[in-house]
């Protein structure tokens, strides 16, 4: 038996969407997220049962398949929804000024004896202990 062009189609379709899950599970399960993988993992239910459908006769078969694909996908739209386990996220916008001076890029730029190696250390004592060791 042949398959149409829509039969062949489909064919790729889902040998691409097989592999393409596989990969996202392996590379969720590295990343050790564990959910993500799990989810992976049960979405490749749909390729199997879109090949096996593919190799039937019946009325209407391509329109069944794309449909079977169609909600499967809205399913799997939904799992993926964040849900529980809210993490508080900082911004990475500093919320007070900071003074340029106290980077340790500035101080190493400070050369022992100068005025503003005298006026800095006055200021911060505390980080003339540290920025000597280093």
């Amino acid at each position: 038996m042949l398959l149409n062009l829509n039969e062949f189609i489909l064919g790729i379709t889902v040998i691409l969407l097989f592999v393409g899950l596989i990969f996202a599970a392996l590379v969720s399960y590295k990343e050790n997220e564990y959910r993500a993988a799990r989810l992976f993992l049960i979405m490749l239910l749909d390729p199997l049962i879109a090949s096996a459908f593919i190799y039937f006769d019946y009325p209407y078969k391509t329109e069944i398949i794309w449909i079977i694909l169609f909600l499967y996908w809205a399913i799997a739209f939904f799992l993926f929804l964040p849900y529980g386990n809210k993490k508080n996220y900082k911004s990475p916008r500093p919320s007070k000024r900071i003074d340029e001076r106290d980077v340790m890029f500035s101080r190493l730029e400070l050369k022992a004896g100068s005025d503003r190696f005298e006026q800095y250390y006055k200021r911060r004592p505390e980080n003339r202990l540290l920025d000597d060791e280093f």
